[in-house]
Order: C-alpha cells, then structure tokens, then sequence
C-alpha cells in the first residue's frame, strides 16, 4: 500500500522471535497466547499480547472497535475491516485534547502499542490515541492501515465535536524512539466541523502537549492523505523535533462543516510548532472550491523544509511537489511566530495566490529561501509583507518570476527582475490529445472523442473548440471549461457518416476555435487525422530481415510483415513493390498478395520477397505496400515505406580496400587503387578445362580470398600473375577487365 518503508517487514520477522522467546522463559507460570478479536468493544487488555482479526467487524452505534488497556499490545488487523455505525450524536464533546472514545481503535495512554494492516471507517475517528498531561503517550506505531469515511460535517446539537482519521494528544518521544510513528497508511475521506484550530476533519491531527525538552518527536512518513474535510495533516500545541517526509497530502480542504480560513496538505498551525522537518513531500492542489488551501503552512520557528517536488520516492506526477494550491503554496503565515525557517529547493508553481509568502510582518524574522522553483502562481511567486525594506525574508538562487519586498542576493536588477533565474514562458496552453473515432456502423457511422489540456502553466480561461470534417465546420462549437494548468476536458460528438471521398473523412478538431485564450504557443491547438479506410503499413523485421540465397552471387531475399493500421478490414488482395533507389532496376512487385479481409490492428505473419541481386558494394531499397493498381482508391497513405542499405554479403574478414581505402577494383594486385595490367607487369588469365579464356570478374568471385573459385559447380579457377608468379586473386567487386 503507498511504498512500503524499508525494513518493516524484518522488523515483524524479529518481533515474532522475541514472542516466542518469552512464550518459552514464562513456560513455567501463567502461558501467554496470541488472542482473536471477535467482537467489537473490545479489551485488548493484556500486556504485551498480539490481538488480530480473521474476519471484518460491524459494530452497532455507540460501539468502539477496539480499547486498548494495556501496553506493549499489537493489534494485527490481517488486512480486515473494522466498520462502525456512529453517529454524530455519538461524537459529541470530542475536543482537540479529548480524542472520541467512540472510534475504531481507541487508547487511553497505553504505550509500545501497534496498530497494523487494519482498515477502519464509519466511526468518530479511526484511530484515537488519548494520552494526558499526566500520562504520555509514548512510542505508539500506526502501520499500513486504511483509514476512511470516519467523522461528520454537522454537530447533532450544537455541541463540540472534533473528529479526525487519527486523532493523537499528549505525546511524549525520548532521546532515541518517537512518540508516535505514522507510516503507510491512506487517510481520506474524513470529516469534521469547526472553525477552529483544535477543530476536525483531518486526516491526521497530532496536539503533541509537551515542551522541546521532552522529545515529544513523531515521524510521519509515506502516508497518502486526500479528500479529508480541513487537512491532510494538522499539528497544535508544540510538535517539535519531528519528520512529516514522503507523504502526500493531496485534495484536502473545502469541506461542508469546515469554516476555518487554514486548510490544507500540511499544517503546522502552532507558534511553538518548531525543530521539525518537512521534506520530499508533495503536498498539491488542496482547499476543494474555496480559497484557503495551502500546500504547507508553517505556525512555528527552526523549521527546515526542503526537497517537496516531483522526486517524491513514494508518489509524484504533478508538475511540482507543491502545485496548484487555492490559496499559498509554503505559507509562513503567524505574525507571533514563523521565524527562522528555512525553504529549501523546493518547487512551487501555479498556486492561486502566492507561490511563497512571509506574513509576519517582522523585519527580524530571518526565514530564508535558496535553490527553489517558484513559477507560474497567479498572484505573486514571492511575497514577503515587510514589503520595502527586503529585510524580513531573504535568500539566493531561486527560479521566479513576480515578487514583492523580495528580491535574491544575485537578482539582477531589484526589484524589476527579483530572481537569480527564471521560469520560462508563462501563460496557458491548450492542446488536444487521445482524438481518435469509434465506429457505431462500421463503415458507415461513427463518434469523435478527444481531449483537451492545458499544457501550460497558468489557468485558461473557458473558450470553445470546432468539429471539421472534410473541411466543413459540424455546428456547435463545443464549450470548453476553464482548465488549470494540467487539468483535461474530454469530448464525444457524433453520430457523423462518412461522407469524404472513397469512404475516407478529413477530421479536424480545435482548441480556442475562437481565439479567446491568450496562449504561450498559438501553434499546437490543431490536430487532424484521416478515419474511414484501411492502412497498411509494411515493417522489416528487427533481426535477420535480409536472407542471403547466394552470398558469391550476392543475391538475397527480404523478410518483412505488414500491418493494417486502418479502420477496416483490406478489401481487396494488395501486393508490395520493391524500388533500387539508385534506378539500378524497379518495379519490382512481390507475386505473392496479401489476401483480402486483414483486420485492424492484424499484423501479417513473416513474408518473403526476392530474390534480388545486388550491384555493386550495396543496395538502396524502398518497399511500397500495396502497389497494386487495380485497387480502389479508398486507400489512403498507402505509400508507407522502409529503406535500408545492405552492405552484407563482404567475407568474413571484410572487403579488401586499396591505399585510398576504397574498396579493391578486381585485378588490383598491389592494392595502389588502379587496374593496369601492363604498368603493373601483372597478367590475369582464367582457365576453364584447361583452356584459357578472357575473364569476366565477378564480384567475391574468390570470397575469401583463398585462390579457389568453384561457381555452380563449372570448375573454373581463375590464376593472378604478377611478374611470372601466380598471386591469389584479390577481392573484387563488380568489373569487367579485358
């Protein structure tokens, strides 16, 4: 589920190790045995005992499913459901430091608890770890669960009610173990009510309870949050000393009984939220239809967050890993705090109003910002509100754009261009994509899809796209939405008849028909293709697609397939034509056809032609499928080709090539590039029977050049004298001497 962590599943192979050992040493007294979970309101209240499902549970309302009242429990939940029938009435005076008792899992301060492998909805909170003032929790690990569907939107009479996937308080890590470990899990899908900053509806909410001093750390990590009703992660009340890496916390926000004007991926909403690490998350596209989602918002000081980008090891797929957040991508946002944080080479684009914005309005406040990607935020990539004396916020080597009171080190000209770097264009782009057609009758009718996209980086705004069919606009334009950058409007119109000429029709399909977006490319709206007939394609084999028949004679055969990447099946027989593109011969047309009937998307089985003869050193060849005049014209594209040069055929060794590295002339017997037998003293005769005739070379006649020629059996042997001395024959290619 959502990227494992390393080494979780050793760690459940050394855990089973220790049980039995103590199962042996307590031999002697009371046995102790691993127990099953078969109801719900259940005690887990054993001591160091596993408790584990074989089945799901469906708890009446007002039931919890598990308690735990004991520490060192593992709960096992085998992959099994825990589902609840709460209702709201249920939840009532649940608070931000008071978990609801009614949840699936609940812990009244037990420590070394385990909670895995279980999924839990449809109760106030899926898992509630309610430790004290007075009692801590301390080094609970929540693993591999799905948590969903739990909590409401509305209060049943008026009474506080704070619900949450996991709700944990009063936490307390020591020098060398967390408090609380989080890892794995998808959380979505819950709700809550409020406005306030202890209010529900996230994912998880941590009111961590203690000082700095007490390591009150956790360590959230590879957990998928979406769809939860304020945050997909939520701390108050002095988190510190903690890693929320590798996450995402994605579509959060924009609940129905959320009115606080925070919502978000990540939330360190806490003054005193400080020491903490926020790092290779991505955290995108938070605060559903309102305006107060923030990728990340950090309430306290000594923060470092870095690395939230694309390279997520877990997840990625957005253009950035903070990206298209309705309100500020990385928000500092507490004029009491949010001081001396660090933002790291991060990437932050396209969030509706600022890409990275300082609002504690305190020239002192030291945050920096270095190595980041800030483009393409509607408003402003960097706002600091201590605006005029540069002070405030400060940084180098950052990507941008737009700023206010910011500017890098190394910016080039302050405040006119802000940056050490920019973006690139900006501004939306709207393409269409995945257009193909769909037959209804085939031959006769069909429907067009396509999609369109803003492929840029910035939002388009609503516009229109046009239908043409052989050059004919088919009425209406179809309306278009406005798309953020990277969001897509898919389109089915129909039902149309083929109507072009032999059954084949010219579609055309337009982005902005109407030119009512202002695009950073104007030239990639269109996309047209021809649907209605069959295409063939011919494709040479990738391996050993040249068969060599004679290799002294250089004669060879080609092994191709061709496919039909048309609409309909051939419905004639059709024939392939092989051309020497030198003009060496052509017209050379496969006997053999393709029989009528293949089918779209069929590719033929392997074909053979040939066999062909090669002249001189190499052929260049075009294959032309269906090169059969008595087709039909409704072919369309049917010139589809390959070329390719065949140079086999030389000896193993290779040709012999003269001192111009030219390959040898037949008779060069000193290799100097010329054939003069009386300059050279050299005399060639053939023999045949023992009669010497005038030689006609023939290329490799003597292919690997060991002085015996034996062509078709005829006994010829061809002797080269130099100076009165036989010599081997030299290789050769095509020539005629004497």
């Amino acid at each position: 589920m959502y990227g494992k962590k390393k080494g979780m599943g050793k760690r459940s192979i050394v855990l089973g190790v220790v049980i039995a050992a103590v199962v042996l040493i307590a031999a002697i007294g009371s046995a102790s045995a691993d127990t099953l979970i078969g109801q719900c309101n259940f005690n887990a209240n054993t001591a160091n005992e596993y408790y584990y499902l074989t089945g799901n549970l469906n708890c009446a309302a007002g039931q919890a499913g598990v308690i735990i009242g004991a520490d060192g429990v593992t709960i096992d939940g085998n992959g099994f459901t825990i589902t609840g029938s709460t209702t709201n009435a249920n939840c009532e005076w649940c608070a931000e430091a008071a978990p609801c008792t009614v949840s699936g899992i609940y812990n009244a301060g037990f420590d070394n608890v385990e909670i895995k492998d279980l999924k839990i909805k449809n109760f106030c909170t899926g898992i509630a770890l309610a430790g004290s003032g007075s009692n801590k929790i301390m080094e609970n690990t929540i693993d591999n669960c799905e948590i969903h569907d739990n909590g409401f939107n509305t209060m049943s009479s008026g009474s506080g009610m704070t619900t949450n996937g996991i709700h944990a308080c009063w936490l307390e890590g020591t020098a060398s173990a967390p408090a609380l470990t989080i890892t794995n899990n998808e959380i979505y899908n819950n709700e809550g009510t409020g406005s306030g900053c202890g209010a529900g509806g996230n994912g998880i909410f941590i009111y961590a309870g203690s000082p700095e001093a007490k390591h009150e750390y956790c360590d959230i990590s590879y957990n998928y949050l979406h769809h939860n009703a304020k945050a997909g992660f939520w701390t108050k009340m002095m988190l510190s000393k903690s890693e929320i890496t590798h996450n995402k916390a994605t579509e959060n926000g924009g609940g129905a009984g959320i009115g606080d004007d925070v919502q978000g991926g990540i939330i360190l909403r806490c003054k005193l939220s400080s020491d903490n690490l926020i790092a290779y998350n991505n955290a995108s596209n938070n605060g559903g239809s309102g305006n107060y989602g923030y990728g990340i918002y950090i309430g306290g000081d000594y923060n470092i967050i870095r690395d939230n980008d694309e390279g997520n090891e877990t997840f990625g797929g957005d253009p950035c890993g903070v990206n298209g957040n309705t309100a500020d991508g990385i928000c500092l946002g507490r004029s009491d705090g949010s001081s001396h944080n660090q933002i790291l080479n991060n990437k932050v684009c396209s969030n509706h109003h600022y890409g990275v914005s300082d609002l504690t309005n305190n020239p002192n406040c030291n945050n920096t910002i270095y190595y980041n990607y800030i483009c393409y935020n509607w408003e402003i990539d960097v706002s600091d509100s201590t605006a005029d004396s540069y002070t405030g916020l400060t940084g180098d080597y950052n990507n941008g754009t737009t700023a206010v009171g910011y500017c890098d080190n190394h910016a080039v000209d302050c405040p006119d261009v802000p940056f050490w770097g920019d973006c690139g264009l900006v501004g939306p782009d709207l393409t269409v994509s995945d257009k193909h057609e769909e037959w209804i009758v085939e031959g006769s009718t069909y429907n067009i899809h396509y999609t369109i996209t803003n492929v840029g980086n910035m939002k388009a705004n609503a516009s229109n796209a046009s239908v043409h069919i052989n050059g004919v606009f088919m009425p209406p334009y179809d309306q278009v939405p406005a798309l953020n950058p990277g969001v897509p409007f898919n389109k089915i119109r129909g039902q149309f008849t083929i109507s072009g000429p032999g059954g084949i029709d010219t579609i055309l399909v337009c982005a902005d028909a109407l030119a009512q977006v202002t695009e950073t490319n104007e030239n990639n709206n269109c996309t047209e293709n021809k649907f209605g007939a069959a295409d063939l394609e011919i494709h040479p084999l990738p391996d050993n697609y040249v068969e060599w028949v004679d290799l002294s004679w250089k004669t060879y055969n080609l092994k191709y397939k061709v496919e039909n990447v048309g609409d309909i099946a051939t419905p004639n027989d059709v024939r392939v034509n092989f051309t020497e593109l030198w003009d060496e011969w052509n017209g050379c047309v496969n006997p053999v056809p393709i029989l009528a009937g293949l089918q779209p998307g069929v590719t033929t089985g392997v074909l053979t032609a040939g066999p062909f003869v090669m002249e001189g050193d190499a052929d260049w060849l075009e294959e032309w499928v269906n090169f059969n005049y008595s087709c039909p014209v409704n072919y369309w594209n049917v010139l589809h080709h390959d070329r390719a040069r065949f140079t086999e055929g030389y000896p193993e060794e290779g040709p012999c090539w003269d001192i111009n590295d030219e390959i040898a002339k037949c008779g060069d017997a000193n290799l100097d590039g010329n054939v003069n037998p009386s300059g050279d003293a050299m005399r060639i005769k053939a023999w045949y029977n023992g009669i010497p005739v005038p030689i006609h070379c023939l290329w490799a006649a003597n292919a690997k050049c060991d002085d015996v020629v034996n062509p078709a059996g005829d006994a010829m042997r061809i002797e080269a004298w130099y100076n009165g001395i036989p010599v081997p024959l030299n290789c050769c290619e095509g020539c005629e001497l004497w």
